[in-house]
């Protein structure tokens, strides 16, 4: 059975964040309430990225003419280019020639918001300061930190609760 989902439930769509390709973010999955939840990029630069081959032709999957990979080859925060990762040392052993293979890179939105996805907002984080990127600057929760991760989402609101005030009974008189 496949799922509804609700259109433009996080703002739009959007397309793919690679520099001259204009292709819509390639969906990853839909949530079971019908929020689909979306790649950076299209299906064709992803399918390029992790150098898929097609089983059937025998052919790597390329990007196609004129398109810029937005991806670096190598972690941002091991050599200082990265914004927001505060001070995170990356522990990752690079190649001797500094780079890392393709699947051990994330694509981070540096300012948390997945809909802006333009390439100034992208930069190339290995998995292990991308995990403390997103710890460091609350990018995880729905609630607090990134304003931008959930749906329908409320505002913090103070709860207050009354302090305890023990009645008198006449249980032990």
């Amino acid at each position: 059975m496949k799922r509804k989902t609700i259109k433009n439930h996080h703002g739009q769509r959007g397309t793919c964040c690679n520099i001259g390709c204009n292709k819509p973010r390639h969906t990853v999955e839909i949530s079971k309430s019908g929020i689909p939840t979306y790649r950076s990029d299209c299906r064709n630069c992803h399918f390029a990225d992790i150098e898929y081959v097609n089983l059937k032709t025998g052919k790597k999957s390329v990007y196609a003419k004129g398109v810029i990979r937005v991806k670096e080859n190598h972690c941002q925060n091991k050599f200082k280019t990265s914004k927001r990762c505060g001070d995170i040392i990356c522990r990752t052993k690079h190649n001797p020639d500094g780079t890392l293979p393709s699947k051990q890179l994330d694509r981070d939105h540096i300012d948390g918001n997945h809909d802006y996805n333009v390439a100034k907002n992208i930069q190339t984080l290995c998995k292990s300061c991308h995990s403390e990127k997103t710890k460091l600057n609350s990018d995880h929760k729905s609630k607090g930190g990134n304003e931008f991760i959930g749906f329908d989402k409320m505002k913090k609101m103070s709860v207050l609760i009354e302090e305890f005030k023990p009645r008198k009974h006449e249980f032990f008189s």
